[in-house]
C-alpha cells in the first residue's frame, strides 16, 4: 500500500510539472506572437525609410510614427506580461473602498480615454470597508472603466455599483456598460493572457485583473450577451481569512 501511495503521489507531482511547463509554453507562445506583429512594423519602416533615401524621404515623419508607435506598443506589452507574470505583493489595509471606487471614477472621467457621449450612473454605498491594496484595486476598476468605454465606442450608459452583502459578508462592486457585448465563447476565455476581442490590445489586461481579485481572495465573474452590453461583478471579502 505504502508503495502504490507513493507512486501515486510521484505521478501527481509529475502531471503538476506537465501542467506547469504547458502553461508556461502556451504563455511564451502568446507572447512570441503579440512580439512579431510590431517588431514587423518597426523593421517594415526602418527598411522603407532606407530605400527610399533616410531623412530625404518625404515619408520619414509617418515612418518615425509608426516606429514610434510600434515601440510604445512593445514596451506596453512587455510591461502587461511583467505584471501578470510576477505582480507586486498586495500591500494590505482596511480602506473605505466607496472612496476608492469615487476617486478612481474622478480620475477616469477627467481622462483622455473617457467619451463625453457616455452617461455615468453610479449607486456607491458608503462605508464599505476592506482588506486590499488601494491602488491595486484601483487599477482593477479603471481596466474595467477602459473597457466599457471601449465596448461602447463613445455612446452608451456605464453603471457602476458599490454594495455589501451581509450575507456573505463581501463587498460586491458591478460594472455594467451598453456595448457590443461577447459572444460565450468570448466571455469563457475573456480571462485568458493574450485574448482580447479589440483590434489593438495586449490581451492582457483582464488576466492581470483575474489575478489581483484572486490575491484578495476575492472573485469576477461575467455577464454578456452579443448586442445587449456586458456587466462584470467583483466580490471581495470584508474582513481578512486566517491564513492570507
Amino acid at each position: 500500500i505504502f508503495q502504490d501511495l507513493t507512486r501515486w503521489k510521484e505521478m501527481e507531482e509529475q502531471m503538476k510539472r506537465t501542467e506547469k511547463l504547458a502553461a508556461v509554453g502556451q504563455l511564451a507562445a502568446g507572447l512570441a506572437h503579440e512580439i512579431r506583429n510590431p517588431m514587423a512594423s518597426i523593421s517594415g519602416a526602418i527598411q522603407l525609410f532606407k530605400d527610399e533615401g533616410g531623412f530625404d524621404n518625404p515619408n520619414t515623419e509617418r515612418l518615425m510614427n509608426i516606429i514610434i508607435t510600434e515601440s510604445n506598443r512593445l514596451n506596453r506589452l512587455i510591461s502587461d506580461f511583467l505584471l501578470y507574470a510576477q505582480p507586486p505583493k498586495a500591500r494590505r489595509e482596511r480602506v473605505d473602498l466607496a472612496k476608492v471606487v469615487k476617486d478612481t471614477l474622478e480620475l477616469f472621467f477627467h481622462s483622455p480615454e473617457y467619451r463625453h457621449g457616455i452617461e455615468l450612473i453610479e449607486r456607491i454605498e458608503d462605508g464599505v470597508m476592506v482588506p486590499c491594496d488601494p491602488q491595486q484595486i484601483q487599477q482593477v476598476l479603471w481596466n474595467l472603466l477602459l473597457n466599457a468605454v471601449e465596448a461602447m465606442d463613445g455612446k452608451g450608459t456605464l453603471r457602476v455599483e458599490l454594495s455589501k452583502d451581509s450575507e456573505t459578508e463581501s463587498a460586491v462592486l458591478r460594472v455594467e456598460d451598453t456595448g457590443v457585448g461577447m459572444s460565450q465563447e468570448e466571455v469563457e476565455r475573456i480571462f485568458e493572457p493574450f485574448f482580447t476581442t479589440k483590434e489593438r490590445g495586449t490581451g492582457l489586461g483582464l488576466s492581470i485583473v483575474h489575478k489581483i481579485i484572486e490575491l484578495h481572495h476575492g472573485s469576477i465573474a461575467v455577464r454578456s450577451r452579443k448586442g445587449e452590453g456586458s456587466v462584470f461583478t467583483i466580490t471581495l471579502p470584508l474582513r481578512t481569512s486566517k491564513g492570507s
